[in-house]
């Protein structure tokens, strides 16, 4: 695997103003398609991309288990870019709360408590397609041994970290608590939240067909990544990064899926302690 030490000449001061903008090839000066290491100015570690990690066999699983899945959220923020809208309420007025615009996105495993829902739990995808989630287990499986083998330093801290979270809320055999799938969607620039600081971004993209586009750019540094089938990107995610766009046919699937662990998680009781403040949030 080569290195790439990046240079305080290499960086793009204007990085802020592109958050919830939609990226393209101008915004990259280097694209990543073999195995390589990225390392920012200060020498600490932007990204790492390991080519052909994972078998074909498990990425395939992992793609039949979720390419009819109903894919849909207006919760992504940022990722979704800057236009929002106030949807209709049942009354026909419209909601004072705006959200962003419906994309192929969704998260498959657990969630922490929110204001919402005061309560951890199972995603409702992962509760209508379980035998779906179960199918894919071997490939998520693959993808945490991978993170351990590419990154085990960071590895280590987010096992820690997942081992103190309540088994009930843990993906078992890995070192996450929860996965977020996306289908043919060309994120704007963000920044990821909510996950486990010390650990990393861990990423794959399945391919259904043949696409153009869709790399990863971290504009601040002027470099993307090609992740293809077989491929697997640990990266910095709270740095500014979004896909190109991208080039699909008809037929063709893209899923992306990010692997993590969410850092309120070790707030979460067990299934019981948990159910217990559903009835409490229902009964009240």
């Amino acid at each position: 695997m080569r290195t790439i030490q990046l240079t305080n000449s290499n960086l793009n001061p204007a990085d802020d103003a592109l958050e919830g903008q939609f990226l393209d090839e101008s915004h990259y000066d280097r694209l990543i398609e073999d195995s390589t290491t990225v390392l920012k100015p200060d020498g600490t570690t932007l990204l790492v991309y390991q080519k052909d990690a994972l078998p074909r066999s498990l990425c395939r699983l992992a793609l039949d288990a979720f390419k009819a899945a109903p894919l849909s959220s207006t919760n992504r923020g940022m990722a979704s870019g800057l236009e929002r809208v106030r949807p209709m309420k049942r009354d026909g007025t419209r909601s004072r709360t705006a959200q962003t615009l419906p994309v192929r996105s969704d998260v498959v495993g657990f969630l922490d408590r929110s204001p919402r829902n005061p309560y951890c739990r199972m995603s409702a995808l992962t509760l209508d397609h379980y035998e779906e989630f179960k199918a894919a287990m071997p490939f998520i499986i693959a993808v945490s041994r991978q993170f351990a083998v590419l990154a085990p330093d960071r590895w280590r801290k987010q096992k820690a970290f997942v081992d103190g979270v309540a088994p009930d809320f843990v993906i078992p055999g890995t070192a996450f608590t929860t996965l977020t799938i996306n289908r043919n969607w060309q994120t704007a620039a963000h920044r990821d939240d909510g996950d486990y600081g010390a650990g990393f971004g861990v990423m794959t993209a399945i391919e259904g067909g043949h696409f153009g586009g869709g790399e990863l750019i971290f504009p601040k540094f002027r470099t993307a990544v090609d992740l293809r089938t077989g491929g697997l990107l640990l990266a910095d995610v709270h740095e500014l990064h979004g896909n190109a766009p991208l080039i699909v046919r008809q037929q063709c699937q893209r899923l992306s899926v990010v692997f993590y662990a969410r850092e309120q998680m070790q707030q979460c009781g067990s299934k019981a302690e948990e159910l217990a403040r559903v009835k409490q949030d229902v009964a009240s």
